[in-house]
């Protein structure tokens, strides 16, 4: 049974079901959906048509709307700005990878935003992904063989991105 908290605030015409969970200070409004075992929680927002779902997590203060799709294992965090197609999620290698679009501390016009990636536990902005990085968090978590997987995943990232402009 789905689960809100009592700081929480869903209003709209917005539904969870499921196993959903929204908690904290987090909102779900419009005609927005949280089904599945998805979870958003802290300050975040999710709202429009947009719809969380699967083992999805929406938390820190991102927001997700227009008609976009937060699903599978994507965690979107920090100051995500996810609407329509600006999501991208997978597995490759032994862990869930996702990318998207951050807005910076000052700013929330669209054209300052930039991109994010997650792949397992870190997340940096996508233009840091350098080889050397790779190697250091390869190194840092000993587990050189996730290298390939995880410049296959900057590179598709930053096509991606490339496309959307």
């Amino acid at each position: 049974m789905a689960f809100i908290a009592p700081s929480a605030l869903v209003y709209g015409s917005a539904r969870v079901y499921g196993s959903a969970r929204v908690y904290d200070s987090a909102l779900v409004y419009g005609s927005a959906r949280v089904c599945g075992s998805a979870r958003v929680y802290d300050s975040a927002q999710v709202y429009g048509s947009a719809r969380v779902y699967d083992s999805a997590q929406v938390c820190g203060s991102a927001q997700v709307y227009g008609s976009a799709r937060v699903y599978g294992s994507a965690r979107v965090d920090g100051r995500a700005r996810v609407s329509g197609n600006d999501l991208l999620t997978g597995f490759d290698g032994p862990y869930a990878w996702t990318a998207f679009l951050e807005a910076p501390e000052d700013s929330e016009d669209p054209s300052t935003f930039y991109p994010v990636l997650r792949y397992g536990c870190e997340r940096h902005p996508l233009k840091e992904w350098t080889k050397a990085l790779t190697e250091h968090l390869c190194i840092k978590h000993h587990e050189p063989e996730t290298y390939p997987h995880i410049r296959r995943v900057v590179k598709t990232a930053q096509a991606y991105f490339k496309a959307l402009k």
